[in-house]
Formats: structure tokens, C-alpha cells, sequence
């Protein structure tokens, strides 16, 4: 219903007690756990190494979003401003 509603492609859960952090579970099946892994990037979180979606695909996930938002936006400008300097 999220995603045929509301064209979502993730939902969003919110740690109350640190509200910097939060964890996106993806909806739909091209972004299944394989799918996402292939190129998933393992970072250091308080002595434990998690991966996370690299930061390519997550451009290429925000500009799927349906209609664009202002908050995507941003954040595709930044991923690439951090992209641009890392090469």
C-alpha cells in the first residue's frame, strides 16, 4: 500500500533516544538485500562494521523519488559535492 499510495520506496524507523540515527528498510524487490550488497560499503560504527548503500546508488535512489522533494534534492547535491571530492 506504501508504495502503490504513496510511491514510497523506503520506510524510515527513528531511534528516539539518538535522533541522528535511523535505519531505512526498503519496499519493493529491486532493492532487495542482494541487490543492494553489491556494491554496499562497509563503514566502522562504534567498533562494528555495517555496510551501507553506497553513495551512487543512493543518488540513484533519491532521484526516483515520485514527486521530487526539495529535502532529496539537497541531499543528491551534497552526495555528490562528497562524491566529486573523494576522486
Amino acid at each position: 500500500e506504501l508504495v502503490r499510495e504513496k510511491h514510497a520506496l523506503v520506510f524510515t524507523f527513528h531511534d528516539l533516544a539518538a535522533p541522528l540515527w535511523q535505519v531505512d528498510v526498503f519496499l519493493t524487490p529491486e532493492l532487495s538485500f542482494e541487490e543492494l550488497n553489491r556494491d554496499a560499503v562497509p563503514v566502522d560504527v562504534h567498533g562494528q562494521t555495517v555496510r551501507i548503500v553506497s553513495i551512487p546508488r543512493l543518488i540513484a535512489l533519491k532521484q526516483r523519488v515520485q514527486p521530487p522533494r526539495d529535502k532529496d534534492q539537497l541531499d543528491i547535491a551534497q552526495l555528490r559535492r562528497i562524491l566529486a571530492a573523494k576522486r
